[in-house]
């Protein structure tokens, strides 16, 4: 795992690096998020005139030369409202808003040499050993303005990612493109287009939940602490269902910015009567196929085993459903459910990628009134931004 982080924190450095040399070669240059991630580095600009593609090698001359001076790398602590005014003083105001924006009495900033700016995350030593190859730049608009990225990886990579940069930033282009939403360093932000579009889909997201009877709540809780189940639990009783729309976070499921760690999802629990289990069971199996329908996809069914008594027996129970329903399918070994048995639809984007959507599995209550009650737990939406990607990259009319 060291090596992993140690990676990120490198690529981290070489994003501070690029806005380092587009001030030097840019005056007036506003810097607005940098991130290095498992597979390369990014930083977003606005610039005062376009930047041609010419250019990036001319960036990337600038980062050498940077390089050569040996400037001193290190992490630093300010107090949030000196950042700001320090920020304000050197024409930085897109980093000045954003950094007032956030929480917390103290921000992490960076210093390299004389520059210093906000960071969360950034390698103190820098490896002598890595090159930087800076390999395609496009822009979209973000809160009124041109934002233009910057991409880039170390040198002894770029053939392994020549192919891979292009599937790694194709939803990227394309969603800046159609100008619904941009991924930021851990989320997603959206724009006006987007939003509209994320308004139609989440009211037939509500229709279709109230239509089959689920009441929708609101909890304080967190992905983690009390779980999700724990706090539907105290909103439900036998027969009754409920569901809710959260933002969460989780394992990458592979590279990608797809992929990204915070994104807004549905959870729903049915806590049905002993003697409706099984036709709860099929309701719930026609609902999480709905979205996909009406959204014309061609999905892929996989049945994820699980690796306690218990589950073997759930898994019995979802194989039957999926049988009765006459739904093609495909068993494996679960990898990231834990130990249970767990219905998954995938939807595969233009590049041949499988992402999943919808879900749902049988759970055990271990605890509180309902202990040894079997709940059915699913999501109809999987992870909202993913599913409008692939809508509008597969060009998918949204007729909902």
């Amino acid at each position: 795992m060291r090596d992993r982080f140690y990676l990120i924190d490198q690529r981290q450095t070489a994003a501070e690096l690029l806005a380092l040399a587009a001030l030097d070669l840019f005056p007036g240059t506003q810097l607005f998020t940098g991130q290095g991630t498992e597979t390369l580095f990014f930083y977003d600009f606005v610039f005062k005139q376009p930047l041609q593609k010419s250019q990036l090698s001319i960036l990337e001359e600038r980062i050498r030369f940077l390089l050569k001076k040996n400037l001193k790398i290190q992490m630093k602590e300010m107090v949030r409202a000196n950042a700001v005014s320090f920020l304000k003083h050197h024409k930085q105001g897109l980093l000045a808003k954003k950094i007032a924006a956030e929480e917390g009495a103290l921000v992490s900033m960076v210093q390299i040499g004389s520059h210093l700016s906000p960071c969360h995350r950034v390698c103190g030593d820098w490896d002598s050993e890595k090159k930087i190859k800076l390999l395609e730049s496009y822009s979209f608009e973000s809160e009124g303005l041109c934002v233009t990225r910057v991409i880039g990886v170390f040198g002894d990579e770029k053939e392994r990612f020549k192919n891979f940069s292009f599937a790694e930033h194709h939803h990227l282009v394309l969603n800046a493109k159609e100008q619904w939403f941009v991924p930021l360093s851990l989320g997603w932000g959206w724009l006006p287009k987007g939003e509209r579009l994320r308004k139609i889909l989440l009211e037939k997201w509500g229709s279709l939940a109230e239509k089959r009877g689920f009441q929708s709540v609101k909890t304080p809780c967190q992905d983690r602490d009390p779980t999700y189940l724990e706090a539907h639990l105290a909103c439900l009783e036998p027969g009754s269902s409920v569901c809710e729309l959260v933002y969460s976070e989780g394992v990458e499921e592979g590279e990608g910015l797809l992929g990204t760690p915070i994104y807004q999802t549905d959870f729903f629990h049915i806590l049905p009567l002993e003697k409706n289990i099984h036709l709860s069971c099929l309701s719930c199996l026609q609902f999480i196929l709905e979205i996909p329908r009406i959204l014309n996809f061609e999905f892929e069914i996989v049945l994820y085993t699980g690796g306690q008594r218990a589950s073997k027996e759930r898994f019995e129970v979802l194989s039957s459903l999926l049988r009765e329903s006459e739904l093609r399918y495909s068993v494996e070994k679960n990898p990231q459910f834990g130990q249970d048995a767990c219905i998954v639809l995938y939807i595969r984007d233009g590049l041949g990628r499988k992402w999943s959507s919808s879900w749902m599995r049988l759970v055990s209550v271990k605890r509180g009134l309902f202990r040894g009650a079997v709940v059915i737990e699913g999501s109809i939406l999987g992870r909202i931004e993913r599913l409008i990607a692939l809508v509008l990259e597969l060009r998918k009319e949204l007729k909902l």
